[in-house]
């Protein structure tokens, strides 16, 4: 097939992008046959010459910014778009091929230090501030969605629509392609096996064993590295994931949801790492009558869970006047700060690094 039907074809898709920008049905979704499609022909352009120019009159054909408003709020054709620039970037570069053969096996967890040193990640920089500083730049030298943006790289089109490309290295497309949404490190699992088992010496019933329970575990690897820290402890992890996301399974894990794997096991600790944006699983969590739970990721008002549902952030800012879900079931949000220093996930940045964390919610009246 020819450069100029799949440019015209990626164009039609990337202007139509809301009419598939999220799965309409569990049990016949056309919106996925529009995906695929788009991921198919989007794969067909990391050979060619010129790919930035081509992917720049792909998305930008009048050049200008309502032409990056058309698909920009799709975030199905947002990741997509990101990982083919970010393949394109970095796939074939000498520190990638070393990344592979370095750290591809999930059974080798590595020490952050060896991470930030073999990615060059030393100087990336924890300021807030930094997130969208790219972005806010190019969006305030426009003065109306119709001007111009003929000078604008390819990168700088796609930090603006929020692709998430600017600053990044090699680390994220390592991420991107082996399908890490947190980087785990030996430094941050002895510190969470830590903690696991402080928590397990304070509240564990004497007659019986600690239970830890992971939902949505995906590969399976955060579990299997807590339980090799922890086995000697009478401290038992369970990995669960009902495999909506098709991720490929590097270690045991149980084939149950969040809801079904409460009920089924009561965990005296529950874990969810990266749950996914806009939905929430800590209301079943907490009808289950757990007395904690750790979630990990972007937190209140990352990509991960809900805003309000399940982190207490109400608009832009938390409500004084409303009282969280959280609080209102009788928990407390604990953040566990020393916990989030030592994380590495898949958008950090030169301009903001280490944008995970981890925290708990304790049952108000279990003991601290």
């Amino acid at each position: 097939m020819s450069k100029t039907v799949v440019k015209g074809l990626l164009r039609s898709l990337a202007r139509t992008s809301r009419y598939w920008e999220k799965p309409t049905s569990e049990f016949l979704d056309f919106t996925s046959l529009t995906f695929f499609a788009f991921k198919y022909f989007s794969e067909c352009t990391l050979k060619w010459d010129d790919f930035d120019l081509h992917w720049t009159e792909i998305l930008t054909p009048n050049k200008k910014y309502s032409d990056v408003q058309n698909w920009s709020g799709n975030t199905r054709a947002q990741s997509l778009i990101r990982r083919i620039f970010l393949e394109r970037k970095y796939g074939s570069s000498a520190v990638m091929k070393a990344a592979i053969d370095r750290f591809c096996d999930p059974s080798y967890i590595p020490q952050r230090e060896e991470v930030v040193e073999f990615f060059d990640m030393k100087d990336w920089t924890r300021n807030p501030e930094g997130e969208d500083a790219r972005k806010d730049q190019l969006l305030r030298s426009l003065k109306t969605e119709h001007d111009s943006i003929a000078d604008w790289s390819l990168e700088d089109i796609l930090e603006s629509a929020g692709c998430c490309v600017y600053g990044r290295n090699e680390f994220n497309w390592f991420c991107e392609r082996f399908e890490r949404y947190e980087f785990l490190t030996s430094t941050y699992i002895d510190a969470l096996s830590a903690y696991i088992k402080e928590r397990a010496v304070k509240n564990k019933n004497e007659e019986s064993d600690f239970i830890v329970l992971e939902v949505g575990a995906g590969s399976g690897v955060l579990s299997e590295s807590l339980q090799t820290q922890l086995r000697d402890e009478n401290i038992f992890i369970l990995a669960t994931d009902p495999n909506f996301w098709k991720l490929k399974k590097h270690f045991h894990v149980d084939r149950f949801d969040h809801k079904e794997a409460v009920k089924m096991f009561q965990p005296n600790l529950v874990i969810a790492s990266w749950m996914p944006l806009g939905e929430d699983w800590t209301r079943d969590i907490r009808a289950a009558g757990v007395k904690e739970y750790v979630l990990i990721g972007e937190a209140d008002g990352g990509c991960c869970g809900d805003p309000w549902k399940t982190w207490g952030i109400h608009g832009n800012a938390t409500s004084n006047r409303l009282q969280p879900p959280f609080r209102v079931d009788g928990y407390d949000k604990v953040y566990l700060e020393t916990l989030s220093a030592m994380q590495l996930q898949r958008y950090d940045s030169a301009h903001w690094n280490q944008n995970s964390q981890t925290v708990s919610f304790q049952m108000a009246n279990d003991e601290k």
